[in-house]
């Protein structure tokens, strides 16, 4: 038997020990030495993974389906119950195992400690120092004494029979979890021991003071380990074990040979593993050449002595693909597709290369193909009589595929149909003949597509036509008629070609209307004031004409004679009304027939309000003395409005500023 220590490290947490546990295996796989090395689960409906078919229903075949896959995961662990989390129930007192499934006792006294069953007497040191390890959930470790006695074995220790036996000619990892609880003692052995027959392991309790190193029981020592040596708080360790007869159970103890003294030290035990270590082959990776189709594919896999290979196209295995080369034309159907190759040593270990998508380009066709109504073609298989779009995909010499698309037509025998007009006197010629009259005729032609089709006529012949107008203008305008503007009256005549292309005789008789002329209108209107005549305002004296349009459409003239005479009126645009008797009030100055002519007189600020409002009766003169409301208004500008009638009995509005100043 021989063993070999890897390593001691300090772990504070178990989480990360069983983090390191999975990384330190997590290239590994596990195999059942079967010649495919894939184990497929025991259901009801078990996955076969040779034959290309979903046997348990799950969607995938073969390798893909998780009960086939290469076990290129952890191995699984031969000590059963290794992390003593499986119970029957809580022990019966603190210092008895036997609760622990699989495990029996093999020591005096060893305790079994989990969250999950709380030993309220277990000495509160104890209880302390353990508490200190469990960062988390404590799903249960043991505690006990390793150590000797009177230079005998003083162990309080478990054991355990394997799930299968250690097979000589085979590597294992052992890893387990220790730590010293109290490092109070500083040279104690830790041993882990194996026997070689599941039954025999209660022969090697001490319980009842035998000791198996003195009985002289054969045993084989896995792992040794010095207490002193140990970090604080959880240490995980692992040995190499290569057995050299098998190995059906283990127990741990104190080292047989190193009873010279009496030594002891607190231990706790947890994650206890043994893996078998397997040769697994590295990943392949899959080369391809052909992809452009320049030359026929071919996909590779580096090749290896003693391996086997099994080639599979869209998770279905290709039959009689089993080397390091898979050639076009090993492979049934189209290329295209996604291909994994799986290899296998010659333990039975194996592994599933990644998945390698192969897309080729496909070489199109097109073909524009006419049949006639009744024809039928023939195109790959099948015999095609209508139109639509039709495919068929040839395999070229390189193994990619050639697509032919077919644009089918199917000329059915058509009836053309045309409509004619011609002018009476014309002839129109179709299917040999002129013709003259208005009807409807067939000719039989051969089209481009060499199909028959049936030409339908239906002609039209349009009689000549006249016309008359007549129009009438103002004078000055013309006419546009046959192309010649027209300013007389008359009658005339021009030839047209109609909506239907034949020619049309139009007349026309032309009327002129004259020119109105209308009366004069005399106005006369105080200087600074406007008058609106049709539409314009004149504020100057003169004769003005306005063109009006009379109810014939033809314009007339009417004119206006416009007189504007000074005003005798003068409206001032400041005062002071501070009683000083000069300028205190505001009123406009003039004659007296001007005077005379004030309607009304209104004052507002600048906000539109109305402050003042006065009106007048003949003869009398308006003022504002700055007052509203009896208050003296502030100082600033103010809008005078004043309502004038002149001698003709049109009011005309005066406005303007005044500005108050005290």
């Amino acid at each position: 038997m021989h063993t070999d220590h890897l390593v001691s490290a300090p772990l504070f947490n178990r989480p990360v020990i069983l983090c390191l546990s999975l990384l330190l295996y997590g290239m590994a796989v596990y195999n059942s030495k079967s010649a495919a090395a894939i184990r497929p689960s025991s259901g009801f409906m078990p996955e076969i993974c040779h034959n290309g078919l979903d046997d348990d229903l799950d969607g995938l075949t073969d390798v893909f389906d998780e009960d086939c896959t290469c076990q290129d995961s952890i191995p699984p662990n031969l000590v059963p119950n290794g992390d003593f989390s499986q119970t029957t129930g809580c022990c019966a007192n603190l210092q008895i195992s036997n609760c622990l499934e699989n495990w029996v006792m093999t020591g005096p006294s060893p305790d079994y400690v989990s969250d999950n069953c709380p030993n309220t007497d277990l000495r509160p040191d104890v209880r302390f120092l353990t508490n200190q390890f469990n960062t988390a959930f404590n799903d249960g470790y043991i505690f006990g004494i390793v150590g000797s006695a009177n230079k005998r074995i003083n162990t309080e220790s478990v054991g355990v029979c394997l799930v299968e036996p250690l097979r000589p000619g085979r590597s294992y990892a052992l890893t387990f979890d220790i730590a010293n609880l109290r490092n109070d003692v500083p040279d104690a052995i830790f041993t882990i021991i194996g026997i070689n027959r599941c039954e025999d392991l209660t022969n090697y309790s001490t319980i009842s003071g035998n000791n198996f190193c003195d009985l002289g029981l054969p045993y084989h020592q896995l792992a040794a380990v010095n207490a002193n040596t140990f970090n604080d708080g959880w240490n995980q360790l692992e040995f190499t074990l290569n057995p050299d007869e098998d190995i059906e159970a283990i127990f741990y103890a104190s080292d047989c040979d190193h009873t010279t003294q009496n030594e002891n030290f607190f231990m706790i035990l947890d994650n206890i593993s043994i893996r078998e270590i397997l040769e697994v082959p590295d990943k392949p990776e899959i080369e391809v050449t052909g992809l452009d189709c320049s030359v026929p594919l071919i996909l590779s896999v580096t090749g290896q002595p003693g391996y086997r290979y099994q080639w599979y196209k869209d998770s279905v295995e290709i039959a009689g693909a089993t080397n390091s080369l898979l050639l076009a034309h090993e492979i049934t159907g189209p290329i295209d597709g996604i291909y994994h190759v799986l290899i296998t040593n010659d333990d039975g270990n194996c592994r599933l290369s990644d998945a390698l998508r192969v897309e080729r380009p496909a070489k199109m066709t097109l073909i524009d193909q006419y049949i006639c109504n009744g024809e039928r073609f023939a195109f790959g298989d099948q015999l095609l009589e209508e139109s639509g779009i039709y495919y068929d995909t040839l395999i070229s010499a390189t193994g990619c595929d050639s697509v032919l698309q077919l644009y089918l037509n199917v000329v059915p025998l058509p009836v053309d149909e045309l409509a004619i007009s011609i002018c009476e006197g014309q002839t129109y010629s179709f299917g040999g003949q002129l013709l003259t009259q208005s009807g409807i005729y067939h000719d039989t032609l051969i089209n481009p597509e060499e199909c028959i089709e049936i030409i339908q006529l239906q002609l039209s012949v349009q009689p000549s036509s006249t016309a008359h107008q007549t129009i009438s203008i103002c004078t000055g305008d013309a006419y546009i008629f046959g192309g010649q503007p027209l300013t007389q009256a008359g009658n005339y005549l021009d030839t047209l070609i109609s909506s239907s292309g034949c020619d049309s005789i139009i007349s026309l008789s032309l009327e002129v209307t004259p020119l109105l002329m209308g009366d004069t209108i005399n106005v006369s209107r105080p200087a600074g004031t406007s008058f609106l005549f049709h539409e314009v305002r004149y504020t100057e004296s003169g004769l003005y004409e306005a063109r009006l349009s009379a109810a014939n459409g033809c314009d007339s003239i009417a004119f206006l004679s416009i007189i504007f005479y000074e005003l005798q009126l003068y409206i001032p645009n400041a005062f002071s009304p501070n009683g000083d008797g000069v300028n205190d009030v505001f009123r406009p100055e003039g004659s007296m027939e001007a005077l005379e002519q004030l309607v009304e007189m209104r004052i507002f600020n600048r906000w539109g309000d109305l402050l003042f409002q006065k009106e007048m009766s003949s003869g009398e003169s308006p003022s504002w003395n700055g007052i509203h409301r009896g208050q003296a208004v502030a100082d600033g500008v103010y809008i005078y409005y004043f309502l004038w009638k002149d001698p003709e009995g049109h009011f005309e509005k005066l406005t303007g500023e005044v500005t108050l100043i005290r």
